[in-house]
């Protein structure tokens, strides 16, 4: 008996070892997806300088990053419902890392289109599938494993601006291949390492897509979020353009990728801080106060200095209002 005990106490604390070792994991990779993904809004600049896009053209990059990599991740949480998690999970993350790294070779205007398509695809399938798998990798802690797996993203939303600009100032375009190893390596890692009890049943008897969950809460809680993220995608989007044809910063200038980052930071905080107190003031109230608040500090980022003190508080400031809305 004495045996028995002991051996369920020696292996208790190996089980949350190895659970724990997964969401980190899963939070990992999706750090270095989110990180891969979000370099596009910064090298904007130097794309539209190297085929002499037109405005329309770049906001059709965006367009089509946001559609391939948003929009579609339903159809892949229910694709990864009947084909399996892992696999879903470990092939997006490859396809997404190796495309989008390809960025800085392509000399065809309908070829980078082609990658920001196809790359887009495969953060969309990475994210429901591998949300799913942190989740039930937490254990007792679901919602822990979930925020860590969450915190992964923004950090690879605030680091990839960084990483890119870096990379271009210092060694050029043609080296961002390389930026397609992690995530190779993380995919791989995945499907080799992912135990069948932390992956979501398999299902092939339900419906592929509800049309009820669009018509219902879901679907009204979708469009919210998506009317709340056009701040923060135009802000990461068409900032870079202005600092350089406004302010004659270089296309490689490090201060782009520090602004993308303080205002993707600063959003999760204000995401986070509006989750702990929309309790108290009221989730409706929170979001139309937030986004009132967000236009001061909007509007007086054209009227300062960039890379000045005033400039990276009216960043953060901004970036910290416009986001609640998305996570209350």
């Amino acid at each position: 008996m004495n045996i028995t005990r002991n051996s369920v106490q020696t292996t208790l604390p190996l089980v949350a070892l190895k659970s724990s070792g997964l969401v980190l994991l899963f939070a990992i990779t999706h750090t270095v997806s989110d990180a891969i993904t979000n370099m596009l809004s910064a090298l904007l600049p130097t794309l539209q300088s190297r085929f002499a896009l037109t405005g329309t053209t770049l906001a059709l990059l965006i367009a089509t990053l946001s559609l391939s990599a948003l929009v579609t991740q339903p159809f892949f949480g229910a694709l990864a419902d009947r084909v399996g998690h892992r696999r879903v999970a470990a092939l997006g993350v490859i396809l997404n890392a190796v495309l989008f790294s390809l960025i800085g070779l392509v000399q065809d205007i309908s070829f980078l289109f082609a990658l920001i398509l196809i790359g887009g695809l495969g953060s969309a399938a990475l994210h429901p599938a591998i949300a799913s798998m942190a989740r039930l990798a937490g254990g007792s802690k679901p919602e822990f494993a979930v925020s860590l797996f969450s915190a992964g993203g923004t950090l690879g939303i605030a680091i990839g601006p960084i990483i890119i600009m870096l990379l271009l100032a210092n060694l050029g375009l043609a080296f961002t291949p390389w930026l397609m190893i992690p995530g190779i390596l993380l995919g791989i890692w995945i499907l080799l390492s992912t135990p069948e009890a932390v992956q979501p049943q398999v299902s092939t008897h339900s419906k592929f897509i509800d049309l009820r969950l669009f018509t219902g809460p879901v679907g009204k809680l979708a469009l919210i979020g998506i009317l709340s993220s056009v701040s923060f995608v135009t802000f990461t989007s068409a900032m870079p353009l202005w600092l350089v044809h406004k302010h004659g910063l270089p296309e490689d200038s490090t201060l782009i990728g520090w602004t993308l980052s303080a205002f993707s930071l600063s959003a999760a905080v204000g995401g986070i801080m509006g989750g702990m107190i929309s309790n108290r003031l009221g989730a409706k109230r929170l979001v139309v106060t937030s986004f009132l608040l967000a236009l001061l500090p909007l509007q007086s980022i054209f009227f300062l200095e960039p890379g000045s003190l005033f400039y990276f508080v009216a960043v953060i400031l901004a970036g910290a209002s416009s986001m609640p809305g998305c996570r209350c």
